[in-house]
C-alpha cells in the first residue's frame, strides 16, 4: 500500500514539473512579453533556465521526506538535506 501511495506521489511530481518546465523555460519570451527590459529579460532567462531542472528533484524529494516520515525515520531525510547544502555550498 505504501509503495503504491510513493509510487503514485512520484507520477505527481513529474506531471506537476512538466508544466513548470514549459513556462520556466520561455521565462524570457514571457518577461519580454510583459515589458521588461529586454537584457534583464535574457538575463533572468538564463537564471531561470538553470534553476528549472532543480524543481523534479525537489519534488521527489518532498516525496521521499514525506515517506520517510511516515515510517519514523526522519534522519536519512536529515542526511539528504545536508548533502544537498554542501553541494549547493559548492
Amino acid at each position: 500500500e505504501i509503495r503504491r501511495t510513493v509510487r503514485q506521489g512520484l507520477w505527481i511530481a513529474v506531471t506537476i514539473s512538466i508544466p513548470i518546465w514549459l513556462v520556466l523555460w520561455n521565462t524570457q519570451s514571457i518577461l519580454t512579453a510583459m515589458g521588461q527590459d529586454p537584457a534583464l529579460a535574457a538575463e533572468a532567462g538564463a537564471y531561470v533556465r538553470a534553476l528549472q531542472w532543480a524543481a523534479l528533484p525537489f519534488y521527489c524529494y518532498i516525496v521521499v521526506r514525506s515517506f520517510l516520515a511516515a515510517l519514523e525515520r526522519p534522519g536519512w531525510a536529515l542526511v539528504i538535506a545536508v548533502l544537498a547544502v554542501m553541494f549547493n555550498a559548492l
